[in-house]
């Protein structure tokens, strides 16, 4: 068999690689690059052997580019049931923007007939259920597949493709929805290093969920606003539970929880896929009233402006990386409030409008409006993604490992974390297009 990697090499998007056999391929992931408008670049040859295409998780940058393959030909694809869930819903919203612009030139539109395609094309399986693709065909083109929980966001899936494992993205820590990533045997590891720097080592959830209260506290004497931006899988899921949580223990005071963009209609997937959910959330649902999804706390603007939106508050909104949606209506509102605080949550890709303000611009263009940042700006790290230390250990209890490819991540993070795995494994940095036999 060779691995061939088509995207998400020395960056963080566009994930994508072939498992090739002599009788046939299976496509692990097929992202786009939304900070860059990147995707991989498959040749006609490469296509025509892929008898099935295995998604690892939602999100876009590892789901985003499967639409456009749709226009030209049907692939049976395999997921579980959560991730054709919310991938149904962020591929729609794909489209819809791509119906407003272009997203770049290199990545035309595609139609919604494409996405029902993709659905109608699609098997879920269950975490740690084996089955096979290829069978039919020539003993050397079947491969044995089994999906096991990586606890990145809800039906995230490490896949384990006859002996080799891909783990992109995982999350070695419970969170308040996931229990943490499943590690099984193999001799080769493709791994995600998006946090494999050097000082890439996170703070827990405790620490990160102090950090949170305090800053509330102080917004809310002061009389200010508390933006986050979240990703609307995943980052705002984990986001409103906490605040749901600290609240309801009175950590926190009363305030409203305005609940804008995708989040909304992500979280009643997450709520109608509660059982990939940890045992304690089950529990809350099914068992009580208590339904943490459904919080009184959690409020919805009933202005298209956003009017009726007063401080003091708590806004959880898209875009994670304020490169859109209704987080940018109220960064117009309150970015020049110093009262209040604008709190980033979670990765920011290069290029994005949160790269920049985190980075220290103060002065951002909206729509053509100019926008001053005088609110305080604060990292607080609530990471879906393993850290360094996590991404260690986890090739550590990989058993009988002895290759890792690392993909997903900045070069300089990449490189870092390479070093430390080498001491024990021999670790490859593949390029694009680059090709390896097993």
């Amino acid at each position: 068999m060779e691995l061939i990697f088509k995207g998400g090499c020395n960056e963080v998007g566009g994930s994508s690689l072939l498992l090739e056999s002599q009788g046939g391929s299976v496509m692990l992931d097929c992202g786009f690059n939304i900070g860059n408008g990147t995707h991989p670049m498959f040749t006609d040859a490469e296509l025509e052997t892929v008898n099935s295409i295995l998604i690892s998780h939602a999100h876009l940058d590892h789901s985003g580019y499967l639409p456009h393959l749709f226009m030209a030909r049907m692939y049976k694809c395999h997921m579980t049931k959560p991730t054709k869930d919310l991938m149904a819903l962020l591929l729609a919203d794909f489209q819809r923007l791509q119906k407003i612009r272009e997203v770049t030139e290199a990545a035309p539109r595609f139609t919604p007939n494409a996405i029902a395609a993709i659905l109608a094309n699609t098997t879920c399986h269950e975490f740690n259920e084996p089955w096979k693709v290829g069978e039919g065909n020539a003993p050397t083109s079947a491969f044995n597949i089994s999906l096991h929980n990586a606890g990145h966001i809800l039906g995230s899936a490490i896949i384990k493709a006859n002996d080799l494992l891909y783990a992109c993205d995982i999350n070695c820590r419970a969170t308040k929805l996931l229990n943490h990533c499943e590690p099984v045997a193999a001799k080769t590891l493709v791994m995600e290093s998006t946090y494999g720097g050097r000082e890439d080592v996170l703070p827990s959830y405790k620490e990160s969920t102090q950090q949170l209260v305090a800053k509330i506290n102080e917004a809310h004497a002061a009389g200010g606003c508390v933006m986050i931006p979240v990703f609307a899988v995943g980052k705002g899921q984990e986001i409103l539970l906490i605040l749901e949580s600290i609240m309801r223990s009175k950590v926190i005071p009363e305030m409203p929880i305005y609940v804008d963009g995708m989040v909304k209609k992500a979280t009643r997937i997450y709520r109608q896929n509660a059982i990939y959910t940890r045992m304690e959330i089950q529990r809350r649902i099914l068992m009580s009233e208590d339904d943490p999804f459904s919080s009184k706390f959690f409020k919805v603007s009933e202005s298209r402006e956003r009017l009726d939106v007063k401080r003091p508050c708590i806004i959880v909104s898209t875009s994670g990386m304020m490169n859109g949606g209704p987080i940018l209506t109220y960064l117009r509102m309150f970015a020049g409030d110093p009262d209040s605080k604008l709190i980033i949550a979670g990765y920011q890709a290069d290029g994005t409008i949160g790269r920049k303000i985190l980075e220290g611009i103060r002065e951002i263009e909206i729509d053509g409006e100019r926008v001053e940042i005088k609110c305080e700006v604060s990292m607080i790290h609530f990471s879906s993604h393993a850290d360094r230390n996590d991404l260690v250990r986890f090739a550590n209890t990989v058993k009988g490992l002895e290759k890792v490819y690392l993909v997903h991540g900045e070069p300089q993070k990449t490189s870092e974390l390479k070093e430390e795995l080498e001491k024990k494994f021999d670790v490859v940095v593949p390029n694009a297009g680059e090709r390896f036999k097993l």
